[in-house]
């Protein structure tokens, strides 16, 4: 859970309630509101470094012993070895950042585009990764976006997104003009500070799970401590 980025936040949406109440049912004396996890867009000028708030029942288990490739995390935070069916642990949460731009429906292909763009070309380990796994199936199916019945990342995502010889399957679709160092937040003025802000998203970033740092590694990383450096 995650405070709003503004308090108007929380008065606009009291208001839109007056308006446009959400749907409830009563059962006996109680009022049983429909789930809502919506509440816009991050304030402008914050977008780069305010997340979205996510709804718990996104909320997966990763003390399984088989092997997680099954769907998981909201489409835009979604982590590659995820999108990519290679297997996922807890280190998924760490990448949770949003790499699409834009507002349009979403696209698996044209969010492995952005990543691209944004670090660089992936591992080749994790494309041989894909290639070996791209036949492991979960169970049961799950209805992919298209609402289609799918076993597999690549039935449900439209890979594979890799080729025999390890090309991406869809370069066009990578934006010429995204860096990282575009997504730094205009409040970040100073250059040492915008350099340790790029230093600790890579830290984040990394196409492969294991090369990313911990939750409690990127705790004392010199960004979250700037009143001590």
């Amino acid at each position: 859970m995650v405070a709003f980025e503004d308090e108007s936040t929380v008065a606009a949406f009291i208001q839109e309630q007056v308006s446009h109440p959400m749907a409830c049912k009563h059962v006996g004396d109680r009022a049983i509101y429909q789930c809502h996890n919506d509440f816009g867009p991050v304030m402008k000028g914050l977008g780069n470094m305010i997340p979205q708030m996510t709804d718990f029942g996104l909320a997966q288990r990763g003390d399984k012993l088989e092997p997680l490739i099954h769907p998981i995390q909201p489409d835009e935070f979604r982590a590659p070895e995820v999108l990519l069916g290679t297997g996922w642990f807890y280190s998924a949460d760490i990448w949770n950042f949003d790499a699409m731009p834009g507002t349009g429906p979403y696209s698996p292909a044209q969010h492995v585009a952005d990543m691209i763009a944004l670090i660089g070309p992936p591992n080749p380990v994790l494309k041989r990764r894909e290639r070996d796994m791209h036949h492991w199936r979960w169970s049961p199916a799950a209805l992919n976006p298209r609402g289609q019945l799918s076993g597999t990342a690549a039935e449900f995502y439209g890979g594979p997104f890799f080729a025999s010889d390890g090309t991406f399957v869809r370069v066009d679709l990578i934006p010429a003009r995204r860096s990282l160092v575009n997504e730094v937040p205009q409040c970040i003025l100073e250059e040492n500070h915008v350099d340790l802000f790029l230093e600790f998203m890579k830290k984040m970033l990394c196409w492969l799970p294991e090369e990313r740092a911990t939750a409690g590694e990127l705790l004392l990383d010199p960004w979250l401590n700037l009143s001590t450096t």
